[in-house]
C-alpha cells in the first residue's frame, strides 16, 4: 500500500534566524493505481489538483522525480529573488526537436518549480476539467503545452555564473 501522504522534514529559518525542522509533505494522488510511464502525466495532474485543493498558501511548488537529488538550501537561495506572483516555472530547459512543442520545455526528470500564480491558474483549470491538459505519455512536453495554454513560461534557471540549478545528469 502506498500512503497518500509521505512525511519528510525540511530545514526552515525561523524569525530568530535559527533553523528548525518542519514537515515537508509529498503526495501520491488519491485513486491513482497505474504506475506505468504512459500514465505519468495523469499522475502529475492529479497530484497538482490534489495539492492545489489542499494547500493553496505556498509560494512555490516543486515537482520532482523520486530518483532525483535536491539540495534544499541551494533551491531556497535560487528562489530568494524570484516573484511567486509571476506566471513562471523553473527547471532544466531543452529545445523540442520533435516539433511537438513550439520552442523549449522543462525536463520532468530533474524536477521543476511552479510559481504560486501559475499553480493557481493550473489548479483552477484542472478543477473545471481534468482533460484541460493533453496526455500523450510525455509528461514534460504535456506540461509545457498545458502551461503554454495558460501563458506560463519557463524562467532562467541558472545562477550568476551561468550554472544550471536543475541538472538531468548523474553526479558520477
Amino acid at each position: 500500500v502506498i500512503p497518500n501522504k509521505i512525511r519528510m522534514l525540511k530545514k526552515v529559518k525561523n524569525s530568530k534566524d535559527n533553523y528548525i525542522k518542519e514537515p515537508l509533505n509529498l503526495y501520491q494522488p488519491e485513486n491513482h493505481f497505474k504506475e506505468e510511464y504512459e500514465h505519468l502525466t495523469d499522475k502529475v495532474l492529479k497530484s497538482i489538483k490534489d495539492v492545489y485543493n489542499k494547500h493553496k498558501d505556498y509560494d512555490w511548488y516543486l515537482k520532482i522525480d523520486d530518483d532525483s537529488f535536491l539540495h534544499y538550501e541551494n533551491l531556497q537561495k535560487f528562489l530568494n529573488d524570484k516573484d511567486p506572483k509571476s506566471l513562471t516555472t523553473y527547471g532544466y530547459e531543452i529545445s523540442d526537436e520533435s516539433g511537438i512543442i513550439d520552442g523549449k520545455f522543462l525536463m520532468g526528470g530533474p524536477g521543476y518549480i511552479i510559481s504560486k500564480s501559475a499553480f493557481h491558474l493550473l489548479g483552477v483549470e484542472l478543477n473545471k476539467n481534468m482533460s484541460f491538459c493533453e496526455n500523450t505519455a510525455a509528461e514534460d512536453r504535456d506540461m509545457a503545452r498545458c502551461f503554454k495554454k495558460l501563458n506560463v513560461y519557463p524562467g532562467k534557471s541558472v545562477d550568476k555564473l551561468g550554472r544550471y540549478f536543475f541538472n538531468p545528469f548523474g553526479i558520477d
